[in-house]
């Protein structure tokens, strides 16, 4: 038991060190999941516009054009949720007994936050393709 006035040790740092680590931690879960639900929606959108656009017969060559810009930017938006999901900060040996610093957590979840913000973005701009595909092929 810790003497008054001292913090208790948890995982090797003082307890409000571990409340700060453990907000910040959070946080990096929150972006993962919500970076699982982009990829997911990637997924499904690659599926679509590869079924209804690339392999169907009589569709026009400016409507599979864009579909498939539609589908690369896809394809971007995985690339920065797999920049989200990239964890290399938990990957330390613990017998080095390196610790991310408060830091670095927060440069990590800076850094996770703008990819998925990307990503986001990229999404949105394939959807707005995808929708000027669709509104081609309506239109001939």
């Amino acid at each position: 038991m810790p003497a008054p006035g001292e913090e208790k040790i948890v995982f090797g740092m003082k307890e409000s060190e571990w409340t700060e680590f453990s907000f910040f931690e959070h946080q990096l879960g929150v972006l993962d999941t919500k970076a699982n639900n982009v990829l997911m929606t990637d997924s499904v959108l690659i599926i679509i516009i590869t079924l209804t656009s690339l392999f169907q017969t009589g569709v026009p060559h400016e409507v599979k054009e864009i579909a498939s810009l539609a589908t690369v930017t896809v394809l971007v938006s995985v690339i920065f949720c797999i920049r989200v999901i990239w964890t290399t900060w938990a990957v330390v040996d613990p017998k080095e007994g390196a610790k991310p610093s408060r830091e670095e957590v927060i440069r990590t979840r800076n850094v996770k936050t703008f990819a998925l913000k990307c990503s986001l973005i990229v999404l949105v701009i394939s959807l707005i393709l995808y929708i000027a595909a669709l509104v081609i092929f309506g239109l001939q």
